[in-house]
C-alpha cells in the first residue's frame, strides 16, 4: 500500500493544459489580432499553445517571434463562399 504525500511534500509536476486556436488565414487583420493575443496571454499564464493556419502571413510570422508553435495546413486559407 502507497501512503499520500505528507504535508510537506512537494507538489506533484503535471503537463501543462493544451489549447490549439485554429484560423483559417494567417494575413493580419482583427481575427488574427484576436487569436495572436489570446495565444501570448495563455502561454504568459503556463498554457501550451499552438495555432493552426492556412497560407503563411503576418500571424504566422509574429507567433513564431513570439515563441508559439503553428502549424500550417495548406489550402486551409481558402475564402468562405456565401453561397
Amino acid at each position: 500500500m502507497v501512503s499520500p504525500p505528507g504535508p510537506d511534500a512537494p507538489p506533484e509536476k503535471t503537463a501543462p493544459i493544451r489549447i490549439l486556436y485554429v484560423i483559417t488565414k494567417a494575413n493580419w487583420g482583427g481575427a488574427q489580432k484576436y487569436v495572436f493575443d489570446l495565444s501570448t496571454c495563455a502561454a504568459r499564464e503556463g498554457f501550451a499553445v499552438t495555432v493552426a493556419h492556412g497560407a503563411p502571413g503576418e500571424l504566422a510570422d509574429r507567433l513564431h517571434d513570439a515563441g508559439i508553435r503553428t502549424i500550417e495546413i495548406p489550402g486551409f486559407g481558402r475564402d468562405v463562399n456565401p453561397a
